[in-house]
């Protein structure tokens, strides 16, 4: 991958794998690759899975059809609808045969490749337009290779194969695999390693000898076995220069197939996964000037076409007005109050305080750390207008940080623990490499809760996008990812309390201008294309003045024209460099795909105490689900409550996971969905418990998500208190409370 993802080596407790465990392992990590680079809609084993249950629906609806067919008096359309619906799922089978053919071909190989070496060493999958021009490098190497006897041939998925493919799979997403992709063309290459002296069919045969790019630095997967040959070892080496594999590698499998042809040619190309795919597998070589001729002979486009673009455009307009009128609101509200405040203080500096005093965090009580979410923003920020309405003021050990309002929630985690520990951002090492920003950040001179440890345990209350934040600073905690701090552990949260919480994604990322097919894009007109060169100019102005009543987070990127200059600007415009360029922002995150990216590496941990707040303000009528209240939804909310309750998937594109149903994600606060913001449930579900009663759930028990569904909007708890009213006082006392019952897991009784 460009700029490297590090070399790591893993063990097996056997004294070898044979040919049939390493095929097993190289294709579960080879699909994960593929799946994490956006180039098949799903993980291998759900794509079996799933082409598996279309044919068996199509079975069963064939044959219900052929019993229902004698019937005098059945319904003429239910036939037809019968009949469209065959069809549909009929191509659907046809399109997605086409990729699963060319991916038995591509595994059928490298069986082959595996079972007639003599000894083999290793693998590597090239991702790129060429093998002289290559973008993403993943090797694995084995330490010692046995060959399969006949009661194995057929037996690959041993315990051994399966701990070590989870081990692959667990590498690859705690070093960022995946994390920087781009859409286009993609062809896959996979270079064999074995002996020189081997001979094999000239169409296995590389056509030229093979160099990495000195840009591209390759992800190191060592496997070791429980008894080694230290001869083959150092007849094997490893991958450990960019000139070593070209001497060892006679053998490649030249799988050049395109798996992902969604190019971005126009915002009225829409190309389907399952198309993209049929264009490219039957015409490998030339899938690009297909597409291309294709944009030449545009068609016309028809009437309903051009009043749903009509439509587009109006919404995008009136979407961009209502927002920036919200935003000047809310800017003009702070300026009014600090210019009232100086009216009345003689024009003094502003002496809001920025943090409680550390004093009065000694320890003995676990302070309330309130995160925010998106475009949110602490305390000190936007004068004294404050994010949670004033809640922070219910208890005195409470704080509210300020972190990035756009940036990722990966980079959030770490300014929140530098926030509360102390000392120089640091967003890690591999991060800023793969990202392209600075390592180190803003400075804290000293921490706001400097002695947080096990021992001294925090609660947190997280808005929106700031509940994932938390989850990946706790997974950071427990995999001791902050330098310096090799004690860190899971049980330095005592309390997580989801509030309207990003757990599972959004559909709204999608109207906002996120592109389905390929999550880490955004469509060329869009309200996001509009936030993205604001945000680009802000940063680049670098006006202080601004800067401190708020910040969007992207410092660490340098963009300030002192730094870029007017080049700079054109190439963060053109997409070319920063946060937008890389993805390295919020929005990526908090889409479907995005989220069980991240959740694929998040647990829920055994000591800590959860609780979620779910929102919603829709219902059904008439079979279709609508805002439940014109006037009880915000009016910055009222467009996508409207919509997010109306989405439909388009057909022609891939589900975002298995099992996914529209009905389920209809059920919205006008930002996020409700389904997922009860608990953790993508790509797996974790453990929960619905709460009508809260005497019921007593006493509570760690390390379960005690979800509650409520009546309200995505900002009715936040900015704006009187709008919630009393509800408001209802809700964070209820949390307030309940964190002083838990003050510390051996001394809770409730």
């Amino acid at each position: 991958m460009e700029g490297g993802l590090g070399s790591t080596e893993i063990e097996a407790c056997v004294e070898g794998l044979y040919g049939s465990e390493i095929f097993y392992v190289v294709k579960e990590v080879l699909g994960f690759i593929l799946y994490m680079h956006n180039q098949i809609p799903a993980v291998l084993q759900d794509l079996e899975d799933e082409f598996d249950g279309l044919k068996e629906r199509y079975k069963q609806m064939d044959l219900s059809h052929t019993n229902q067919g004698d019937q005098k008096n059945r319904n003429v359309s239910l036939q037809r609808k019968n009949n469209m619906r065959k069809t549909e799922m009929k191509s659907t089978i046809r399109r997605m045969e086409k990729l699963m053919n060319s991916i038995t071909l591509l595994l059928s190989a490298l069986q082959e490749a595996i079972s007639e070496t003599p000894n083999f060493h290793g693998v590597a999958l090239v991702l790129g337009g060429s093998l002289a021009r290559p973008q993403y490098v993943y090797e694995m190497m084995f330490s010692h290779f046995r060959h399969d006897d006949c009661n194995r041939k057929n037996n690959c998925k041993s315990k051994a194969a399966e701990v070590l493919s989870r081990k692959a799979v667990r590498t690859l997403i705690s070093n960022g695999a995946g994390s920087s992709s781009n859409s286009g063309s993609t062809k896959l290459f996979m270079l064999i390693k074995c002996p020189c002296t081997l001979s094999l069919p000239m169409h296995f045969l590389p056509k030229r000898d093979f160099r990495y790019n000195k840009r591209v630095l390759p992800m190191k997967l060592q496997v070791n076995c429980k008894i080694v040959d230290e001869a083959v070892n150092d007849l094997h080496g490893t991958f450990s220069s960019a000139n070593s594999i070209a001497d060892d590698i006679i053998c490649i499998l030249h799988f050049s197939a395109f798996f992902n042809l969604q190019t971005s040619f126009s915002s009225s190309l829409v190309l389907s996964f399952q198309r993209s795919l049929e264009r490219g597998f039957d015409n490998p070589c030339s899938g690009v000037q297909a597409i291309s001729g294709r944009r030449r002979k545009r068609r016309k486009l028809s009437m309903p076409k051009l009043f749903f673009r009509f439509l587009h455009i109006v919404e995008l307009f009136v979407s961009s007005i209502i927002h920036c009128l919200y935003g000047t609101y809310i800017l003009s509200t702070a300026v009014a109050s600090d210019l009232s405040q100086a009216l009345f203080n003689g024009f003094g500096p502003n002496n809001t305080r920025t943090a409680v005093n550390p004093a009065e965090l000694d320890g003995s009580v676990p302070p309330i750390v309130l995160v925010h979410g998106i475009f949110g923003f602490g305390k000190g920020r936007l004068g004294g207008l404050s994010y949670f309405a004033g809640a922070e003021k219910k208890d005195e050990h409470v704080l509210v940080p300020d972190l990035g309002s756009l940036t990722s929630v990966h980079d959030r985690a770490r300014e929140l623990f530098y926030y509360l520990k102390g000392g120089r951002v640091d967003y890690g090492e591999e991060h800023s490499r793969t990202f392209g920003h600075s390592q180190f950040g803003k400075i804290y001179e000293q921490g706001n809760y400097p002695i947080w440890d096990q021992h001294h345990p925090i609660h947190f209350v997280g808005h929106s996008a700031g509940v994932q934040v938390i989850r990946v600073l706790q997974q950071m905690l427990a995999d001791k990812a902050f330098k310096g701090y090799e004690n860190s552990s899971e049980d330095w949260i005592l309390s997580l309390t989801s509030l309207s919480g990003a757990l599972n994604g959004t559909t709204r990322t999608y109207f906002d201008g996120m592109q389905l097919e390929n999550w880490k894009q955004m469509r060329s007109i869009c309200l996001l294309q509009l936030l993205r060169v604001g945000a680009i100019f802000f940063d680049w102005l670098n006006l202080s003045w601004f800067k401190s009543y708020y910040n969007f987070g992207f410092d660490h990127f340098e963009m300030e024209w002192r730094k870029t200059g007017i080049s700079g600007l054109i190439d963060l415009l053109l997409g070319n460099t920063g946060p937008f360029a890389s993805g390295d922002w919020i929005l990526p995150d908090l889409t479907i795909q995005g989220s069980i990216k991240l959740n694929l590496a998040l647990r829920t941990f055994p000591n800590t105490y959860y609780f979620s707040y779910a929102t919603k303000r829709t219902k059904s009528f008439m079979g279709i689900t609508v805002p439940s209240s014109i006037f009880g939804v915000h009016p910055v909310l009222l467009i996508r409550a409207l919509q997010m309750s109306l989405w439909q998937t388009p057909a022609e594109l891939p589900l975002p996971y298995k099992g996914y149903k529209d009905e389920d994600w209809k059920d919205n606060d006008g930002a996020l969905n409700t389904i997922s913001m009860t608990h953790p449930r993508l790509p797996m579900e974790h453990p929960s418990h619905p709460v009508i009663d809260e005497s019921e759930c007593q006493p509570l028990q760690p390390g379960i998500w005690y979800y509650k569904i409520i009546e309200a909007d995505h900002i009715f708890f936040i900015i704006n208190r009187e709008r919630a009213g009393v509800q408001f006082d209802l809700l964070y006392d209820g949390i307030f409370q309940r964190c002083r019952k838990l003050t510390f897991p051996n001394q809770n009784s409730s």
